[in-house]
């Protein structure tokens, strides 16, 4: 209702002069010039609505193009997360096997029976014995020993003792 009396108390101003507040008398010419207003407004306005509708869109298409460079943001970093856990999970496995494989070498020198230099020939080498020393420390059958001890040929008397261990 408040609509009805806001038209009827709008001016027409059909020519788009100022009215001087008198009756308005229209020739055949002032009609024609207030036809040509009116086509004139009604093409300003639908210019108007276009320039809206396209304002519009553009800020769509923006907000649209932001999303996506928003979107393609968050997966690279996403990838790049990801790698980067994947580096350290390889890293990790990495000291893992080092340690397995530290600690299986160890239980392999570990479980090897350590040879005392008194039972090796080479340890034996190392103390100073005089020649001939290996023939008597190896198994011939022949003595008393059998190899644990036995007068080589230059007549040194070696005796070997079996350390258990």
């Amino acid at each position: 209702m408040q609509q009805k009396k806001n038209k009827r108390g709008k001016r027409l101003n059909l020519i788009g002069e100022e009215s001087q507040g008198f009756a308005e008398i229209f020739s055949p010419k002032r009609v024609c010039r207030a036809r040509d207003y009116l086509i004139e407004q009604e093409e300003l306005e639908r210019v108007q609505v276009a320039e809206k509708e396209a304002k519009k869109a553009d800020q769509a298409a923006k907000k649209e193009a932001k999303e996506a460079e928003k979107e393609a943001r968050k997966e690279e970093r996403e990838a790049k997360q990801a790698a980067r856990q994947l580096a350290k999970d390889q890293a990790v496995q990495a000291r893992a096997e080092k340690a397995a494989q530290k600690a299986a070498t160890k239980t392999t020198k570990v479980s090897k029976p350590k040879e005392s230099k008194a039972t090796s020939k080479e340890g034996l080498k190392g103390i100073g014995v005089s020649k001939g020393f290996n023939k008597a420390l190896e198994p011939s059958g022949e003595g008393i020993g059998s190899g644990l001890g036995s007068q080589s040929e230059e007549g040194v008397v070696v005796v070997q003792s079996r350390v258990e261990g």
